[in-house]
């Protein structure tokens, strides 16, 4: 039994060995809703609607905050290596700005080129919160309910 053991353990290396380099093959996922030069070249400023708009390219990814005038489309294509983070190749965004009567106005389109980084601020607003020993905090409510 041991020596037909030994007979397979260089197919078992082998395939150990194809199992890890699969693992470190890059992974590529697309997200979001990709629009295509030619349906693009379709949307007529002036002319279309919102009903046109969203029966060519479908339900936009999100609608300005502030304005609600503005479509926006995302779509973004990412390539991840194991535990990695994520490589952006490509990224694409499609806004359409409507006038008040619904009509496309102008339609602008941003790549991963005219993106920006940016710094987050890290602070944090203090509240001020009393600060209770562990004693006072596990028995705190027994005075509500002595009472």
């Amino acid at each position: 039994m041991y020596t037909a053991f030994r007979r397979h353990i260089p197919i078992i290396a082998v395939l150990i060995g194809a199992a890890g380099l699969l693992a470190c093959s890059p992974r590529i996922e697309v997200r979001g809703n990709s629009l295509s030069a030619t349906k693009l070249a379709q949307v007529k400023p002036g002319a279309d609607t919102r009903e046109d708009i969203q029966k060519l390219l479908g339900t936009p990814s999100t609608i300005g905050t502030f304005n609600s005038h503005t479509w926006y489309y995302f779509s973004e294509r990412t390539s991840k290596v194991a535990f990695f983070d994520p490589d952006v190749l490509e990224r694409q965004v499609v806004a359409i700005h409507f006038d008040k009567s619904g009509v496309v106005k102008e339609v602008r389109r941003y790549s991963k080129e005219d993106g920006r980084e940016i710094d987050p601020v890290d602070r944090a607003t203090q509240t001020p919160t009393p600060s209770y020993s562990l004693l006072e905090q596990l028995f705190g409510n027994a005075t509500v309910f002595a009472r």
